[in-house]
């Protein structure tokens, strides 16, 4: 339970201290699972915060950071459909939150042995309840604007120059990644979610916010289909060319990679490249980028290098298109 553990220094809402509660769960039952090799065992997952089980049915992205955080690791250690809600008055880890005498606790059948029901064939889970108002307010003070998220996308395929009667995308009209970058960079200062970046000189975090955009774009335009499923958290086509990848969504609206390397001390981008089309603007001046760093490396030296940060899907064709 998220109150039997010290609680950060830092405050902390109670639904934020109940959603680490769960990610302790979760941790605890994937090391449990993993020592005693139980791969086929049923597991149930208890919690009486209908807010947590709201979060748990989400997709990351669509959540502000600490919590975005800690739904992605729990997605990842465990099933949803293993969590279920159970009553606060059925929960045992309410008698360590609430606390209960020494003599109350001998005899405590709650405590020792849990809810009756634990021990029936079937198992009658309750129906979490409709989330009251301020409980509303609370979830959705955690959402990320989905409005935000992509207007900016909208405006940027939108500049393009106009050559004999036809539009030239943004990314066609440069033969550098830095130059498009650092263009699109000074174009967001124009957005209002930008304004506080109106500096002189264009900083790296302008840098790294105009890169994520334009590869969220290309995303977009590759694979729109698989972004629906995993914005919606429905399964991916079988035909798709993702399915193999194990893909999610971060929390800055890329696809990356998936895999059980997520407990690994390398960083997010090296754990899970971004994946990218196999054709495209972008992925062409990466490669040129790639090819000019490696001073004009082979395939193999390319390949390894760019997958440092992206998969590119048939990344040696690519290359060898350099």
């Amino acid at each position: 339970t998220a109150r039997t553990k010290v609680a950060p220094l830092k405050g902390a809402t109670i639904p934020r201290l109940e959603l680490c509660g769960a990610f302790l769960l979760a941790k605890a039952i994937y090391n449990v699972r993993k020592a005693l090799s139980l791969k086929d065992t049923s597991v149930y997952l208890l919690t009486d915060s209908s807010i947590v089980l709201s979060w748990l049915r989400k997709q990351p992205v669509m959540l502000k950071p600490y919590v975005a955080n800690r739904v992605r690791q729990i997605q990842q250690l465990t099933s949803l459909n293993s969590w279920h809600y159970v009553r606060s008055a059925q929960n045992p880890a309410d008698c360590a939150s609430r606390g209960v005498t020494p003599s109350e606790l001998l005899s405590h059948h709650l405590w020792w042995s849990g809810p009756d029901w634990l021990r029936q064939k079937t198992t009658p889970f309750d129906q979490a309840p409709e989330l009251q108002a301020d409980e509303r307010i609370t979830m959705q003070s955690e959402e990320r604007s989905r409005v935000l998220t992509f207007a900016s996308s909208i405006r940027l395929q939108l500049i393009t120059r106009r050559i004999d009667g036809q539009h030239i995308p943004l990314t066609q009209r440069f033969s550098s990644i830095r130059r498009l970058i650092r263009t699109t960079a000074i174009v967001l200062r124009w957005l209002p979610r930008y304004r506080h970046f109106r500096q002189h000189l264009v900083t790296t975090p302008e840098m790294d916010n105009a890169l994520e955009l334009l590869i969220r774009i290309d995303q977009s335009s590759a694979f729109p289909q698989d972004l629906r499923c995993l914005r919606e958290a429905t399964n991916l086509s079988t035909s798709s060319p993702l399915l193999a990848f194990n893909p999610y969504i971060d929390d800055h609206g890329i696809i990356r990679v998936g895999g059980r390397i997520h407990r690994s001390a390398l960083v997010e981008e090296h754990r899970h490249p971004t994946i990218l089309p196999k054709a495209g603007d972008l992925v062409r001046l990466l490669g040129h980028l790639t090819h000019n760093d490696t001073l004009h490396g082979g395939t193999q030296l390319m390949l390894q290098t760019l997958r440092y940060r992206y998969w590119i899907l048939q990344a040696r064709q690519v290359v060898r298109s350099v």
